[in-house]
């Protein structure tokens, strides 16, 4: 039901307790055309203060509930949003995800989520991506599903496993290196070993369980630019990372496991 605020209907109190304005009386032999607009004009000025005091109040009630209580159940929003579209169901759409992510960066718990100080204490574990727009488009694009991705993190050490099905056959794309911080906001990652396993069930780095490594490697090396390996932490705590990836001005959202 649609509640207007006190103060509007005062205002619309107030607009009809006052006469019009002495521009609405017109001496005898004014055109009816120019009354009317101007009757028009004020009313439209009653309307606009009206609409613009609703939505201050509406926008004031939102933000209310945009406090830091609020984060665990936008979290669990999230996270069952997440697993709907990841299962292929329409009813979780990218919009609603995307202003969910949105909310929870603004209520960020972590001051300076990219600097060591602050993340050293909470990254440590496994990882895994929930929401990856970038990656959903891929998916559709190429007819393969990258799923589960995971990061492995311990210090400054970091092992990304991608697991990868198609029509053509299945099997993990896998790096690994280090992970630094720039600023306070924005942490590097610096992948230096890279394998591929072709129809495993489990992810390896070892030469002996990679396609060409040495070619896998050498390719991996020069794709990895540096304009790729910058992500600004938007939101970070113990079990969820909000980051950015620069170049497709796309937000990714990983859960700790």
């Amino acid at each position: 039901t649609l509640q207007v605020p006190r103060n509007s209907l005062f205002l619309l109190v107030l607009f009809n307790l006052f006469p019009f304005p002495s521009a609405l009386h017109h001496p005898a032999g004014t055109p009816r055309n120019a009354v009317a607009t101007s009757r028009r004009q004020w009313f439209t000025a009653a309307g606009l203060a009206v609409a613009t005091c609703s939505s201050t109040h509406v926008r004031r009630a939102a933000a209310a509930t945009d406090a830091p209580a609020a984060v665990p159940d936008l979290k669990r929003r999230l996270a069952d949003l997440a697993a709907l579209r990841a299962g292929g169901a329409t009813a979780a759409p990218a919009t609603e995800l995307d202003a969910l992510v949105r909310r929870l960066c603004a209520l960020n718990p972590t001051p300076a989520p990219g600097s060591a100080a602050s993340y050293a204490p909470l990254a440590d574990g496994r990882w895994r991506v929930v929401y990856a727009p970038h990656i959903e488009t891929l998916s559709r694009l190429g007819g393969t599903t990258f799923d589960p991705i995971g990061y492995d993190l311990a210090g400054d050490r970091i092992v990304s496993n991608v697991r990868y099905e198609s029509f053509f056959g299945r099997g993990w794309l896998n790096a690994a290196g280090t992970f630094s911080s720039v600023d306070d906001t924005v942490t590097r990652i610096d992948f230096n070993d890279f394998s591929w396993n072709v129809g495993t069930d489990r992810p390896s780095l070892a030469d002996e369980d990679s396609v060409l490594p040495t070619l896998i490697r050498g390719i991996g090396r020069a794709g990895f630019l540096p304009s790729i390996s910058l992500f600004p932490v938007e939101y970070l705590d113990k079990d969820l990372c909000i980051f950015k990836f620069p170049p497709l001005g796309v937000r990714i959202v990983a859960q700790k496991l």
